[in-house]
């Protein structure tokens, strides 16, 4: 595993422990800002739906409105049709807007209000209808003609805006919180790249020292081969120069040795030659095997002589 390493890693081991804890915190901090954001994307849906709620149930409060009012006008049943389905939405809205405001200190009071203000428009609305069906069209009217009900919708208005008013204030601090995610995330990349470029810098400044130490022994290593190639080739001189001397010796001593073999081993055969002929000159004829042999004698050292 070790030679895999980068080099900056193997001789710097406080590099690798740097590279290990910026990745850690880069893990840590990116597993904290996907859950926020989560989070956030969950209110933010939550919040746009508190919205939509708020939107419909003004939206199905007049609608009821339209409906009474039709039906007082015309005094025709299917105006009390819209009417009827409005009750029911209104109800729903409620039941979902009370169960996202329970547990919101703020806006639960506020939605109480709001809850009482739409009942007290309802029985307003009821008690015309009512009125209505029991023939009394006339006073029924003149409820309507008074104005409560505008005033009441006023007020409806009012703490529909109060409860769009909070859930605005909460979008913009989400809106933020993910501008500080957004922001957060950008400096811990920022961050990592920095840590990833300043190693990748010094992988690189080990990099060039290591060749250059590479370089350097390598430099040195010819410098010793060409040095021992030199010494090789000098002692191979001096081993041929010596084999040539000593070639030259044996050959002057081997001539030497002819020439000394040959002139005192020619004067001692010339000498006993010499002294061959005395004796024979002193033997003469007086005795012929003598002779034989002087002259086989001589013979024998004309031939060493010769040779």
């Amino acid at each position: 595993m070790r030679t895999y390493l980068p080099i900056v890693f193997r001789q710097n081991p406080v590099a690798m422990l740097l590279l290990l804890l910026a990745t850690i915190a880069m893990l840590a901090f990116t597993e904290g800002s996907n859950h926020r954001a989560s989070e956030l994307v969950q209110r933010l849906t939550t919040m746009a739906t508190n919205r939509g709620n708020l939107y419909n149930l003004n939206a199905w409060i007049l609608e009821a409105e339209s409906g009474q009012r039709g039906y007082l006008i015309t005094g025709r049943a299917e105006y009390l049709e819209p009417y009827t389905a409005a009750l029911k939405n209104i109800d729903a809205a409620f039941i979902a807007l009370e169960a996202a405001y329970s547990r919101d200190s703020t806006s639960a009071p506020l939605l109480e209000e709001l809850h009482a203000l739409t009942k007290t428009k309802l029985s307003e609305l009821a008690l015309t209808v009512q009125m209505q069906k029991d023939g009394k069209w006339q006073a029924g009217q003149e409820i309507t003609l008074s104005g409560i009900g505008r005033e009441y919708m006023n007020e409806i208005r009012e703490s529909s805006n109060k409860l769009l008013e909070i859930e605005t204030r909460h979008l913009q601090a989400s809106q933020q919180g993910v501008s500080e995610i957004v922001l957060y995330g950008r400096i811990g990349v920022a961050l990592l790249t920095t840590v990833c470029l300043f190693l990748v810098l010094l992988n690189l400044k080990h990099t060039r020292a290591f060749k250059d130490q590479q370089e350097t022994h390598q430099r040195a290593m010819q410098a010793e081969q060409e040095h021992l190639q030199g010494e090789v080739e000098r002692r191979t001189t001096q081993l041929v120069e010596l084999n040539e001397h000593l070639q030259t010796a044996r050959e002057d001593e081997r001539h030497r040795i002819a020439r000394d073999l040959h002139d005192e081993l020619g004067a001692l055969l010339t000498s006993a030659k010499l002294d061959v002929a005395r004796i024979r000159s002193r033997l003469g004829k007086t005795a012929p095997e003598a002779s034989e042999r002087i002259d086989h004698l001589v013979d024998t050292l004309n031939a060493g002589i010769a040779m």
